[in-house]
């Protein structure tokens, strides 16, 4: 049944019940309703035309704009009603309510007890600053980041900080299923519990439909372990089941935090094979910048489970000593699809824009818009050392053939192109002159820039650049170079197949 719910709330599937409909709806006119068939096309146009009007006049993404005016235009039945459970997620709903009146409440608390302004000398790392604050996300200082640069890694790290919680866990992730990794983590969590430490744990409904035994957040009450299922999947389909909980957070006592792309799962550390060898990355953070993700982690459990009427009380009572002289920043920030700002894709673009030497980038998907295509082949045209790693076996084969159909422009351009060879990197990391890198859940497609709750860290002066540097060209040492004589060997019908999804690229 869960995997069946899985199913019905794809894009996918409802895509295709509306066509379906659509086409059942041509026929009836040429049939049984033929002598109306003129006025009831031309009723239908006009509603196409009116439906048009609102969807250029919304405050979407000009490509969304695009693609949503070509498919009411074209299927007036199918695309009026794709539109109205997918493209518009401004649709009223309790939950929505909801989750804009807390994050309203809360958002002032990123910065309670910041009272200082940074002036940094480098323009471009200012910019971002300037821009993430005006967001409501400040950057800390007493704050260290330490790099992570495989999902074996975090397990350990994981555990041996979990060990040491002393009053409360707080666990986020978009994937949660049973197996070494998460048994052993909760193995620990129920340890914790008898020893009074308050656990909560969330997961996506959607993320786990098929990874999880159905009712799964009862077994955990039962250990003593509070549970939120965040946005359940219901039999009814509505707007806002496109919307997902893609973060992956975890705080211990409002001091150690991790963030990145890894879930709770058994290829994440590579326990079992799916799709090759599993490259994934995270942030281990330590400091005054845990505060952030305490907030991210409680401004969404209170959309579901409102309990905390002072969010303060999970802040730790003394600053890290060992911190205190820290030079490193670091600026956890997050993004949702009711923010009415693509804050991840606009992080990415102030990166591109401002690289002065190179630009190096990892990412299972690259799925852009033409304006993010044009920054970054600017970039690479301007004699900045653009490199991007992308998968070399894939998740998904439709969304394989997307970001391949972008290689072109980019390798015309200058840039270089890697594919892992051995197997699928799921990281989502930006790394920028030697100064400032990027870690955490967005990946550069639109369902992360526009449809996710997502978080990602922005780390500057840190040890952590150096070792993201030094893992990706590691990495590079696992990858097969894309080339241009690569792209024309691919062959026309994949090609062809490309250029046909990339018009509903903003669906995908």
């Amino acid at each position: 049944m869960r995997k069946l719910l899985r199913f019905m709330f794809s894009r996918l599937f409802i895509t295709a019940l509306m066509v379906v409909i659509q086409f059942l709806f041509i026929v009836s006119l040429v049939t049984l309703l033929a002598e109306y068939a003129t006025y009831i096309f031309w009723l239908l146009e006009i509603l196409a035309v009116i439906s048009i009007v609102f969807v250029i006049n919304s405050e979407m993404e000009d490509g969304f704009k695009l693609i949503w005016s070509i498919i009411i235009l074209a299927l007036p039945i199918a695309g009026i009603t794709l539109y109205l459970f997918i493209g518009n997620t401004k649709l009223g709903s309790r939950r929505l309510r909801k989750i804009v009146h807390i994050y309203k409440e809360t958002n002032h608390l990123y910065k309670s007890n910041i009272t200082l302004k940074y002036n940094f000398e480098n323009p471009s790392i200012q910019r971002q600053v300037t821009y993430l604050t005006n967001q409501g996300f400040p950057i800390y200082d007493n704050s260290k980041a330490h790099y992570m640069s495989w999902g074996e890694v975090k397990w350990v790290e994981m555990k041996e900080e979990l060990k040491k919680a002393q009053k409360f866990i707080f666990m986020e992730y978009f994937i949660l299923e049973e197996g070494i990794f998460w048994n052993s983590i909760l193995e620990i969590l129920e340890q914790k519990v008898k020893e009074g430490v308050e656990v909560r744990v969330m997961y996506d409904d959607l993320g786990c439909a098929n990874k999880l035994p159905y009712g799964y957040q009862r077994t955990l009450e039962k250990k003593g372990i509070k549970c939120v299922v965040f946005n359940p999947l219901n039999f009814y389909y509505s707007a806002r089941m496109n919307n997902r909980d893609h973060r992956k957070i975890l705080v211990i006592d409002g001091n150690v935090g991790f963030c990145g792309g890894i879930n709770l799962a058994d290829e994440y550390i590579n326990e079992v094979e799916r799709f090759g060898r599993w490259k994934d990355t995270a942030l281990l953070i330590k400091g005054d910048a845990v505060w952030s993700l305490t907030l991210m982690f409680l401004q969404n459990w209170n959309t579901h489970r409102n309990e905390d009427q002072d969010y303060e009380l999970y802040k730790p009572d003394e600053p890290n000593e060992e911190l205190k002289n820290s030079k490193e920043f670091v600026l956890p920030y997050g993004d949702s699809p009711f923010d009415n700002e693509p804050i991840g894709r606009n992080v990415y673009m102030n990166m591109i824009n401002n690289a002065k030497k190179y630009l190096y980038l990892t990412t299972p998907y690259l799925i852009i818009d033409q304006a993010m295509m044009n920054s970054l082949c600017i970039a690479a045209k301007s004699g900045i050392d653009v490199r991007i790693i992308t998968p070399g076996i894939y998740d998904k084969k439709m969304v394989s053939w997307l970001t391949k159909d972008s290689y072109k422009p980019l390798l015309e351009a200058g840039a270089r192109i890697y594919e892992y060879t051995p197997g699928f990197i799921h990281a989502k990391s930006f790394l920028c002159d030697d100064i400032v890198c990027n870690v955490g859940t967005i990946n550069m497609d639109y369902r992360s820039f526009y449809h996710h709750f997502e978080c990602s860290t922005l780390v500057y002066n840190s040890s952590a650049v150096i070792s993201l540097k030094k893992d990706f060209f590691d990495t590079l040492e696992d990858c097969t170079e894309i080339t241009l004589n690569t792209i024309r060997k691919q062959g026309f019908f994949r090609s062809l197949m490309a250029k046909l999804l990339k018009l509903f690229a903003p669906l995908v």
